[in-house]
């Protein structure tokens, strides 16, 4: 299990910190009835992530926000800001 700290792991998601912390406290496809959130390991009050985690993370990220014939859900607040 490969461990990456903050910084890392935004770079390998290529995203912001700020919104690394956002998939931490939100769950992007909430209107779809799922509550999954990016999982985090605290140690020492620093936060870090495993690498399959964030792989798996991307791949959810990727699949279907929407149901076939259904319109796109506003882009959550969290993101556009």
């Amino acid at each position: 299990m490969k461990l990456l700290n903050v910084t890392d792991a935004a770079i390998h998601l290529g995203i912001t910190k700020e919104l690394l912390f956002a998939y931490i406290r939100n769950s992007p496809k909430k209107h779809l009835g799922e509550d999954r959130k990016l999982f985090t390991i605290v140690k020492e009050g620093q936060n870090f992530f495993e690498e399959e985690e964030l792989r798996s993370f991307d791949e959810y990220l990727k699949m279907l926000w929407s149901k076939s014939g259904q319109m796109r859900p506003p882009i959550p607040r969290y993101i556009k800001y």
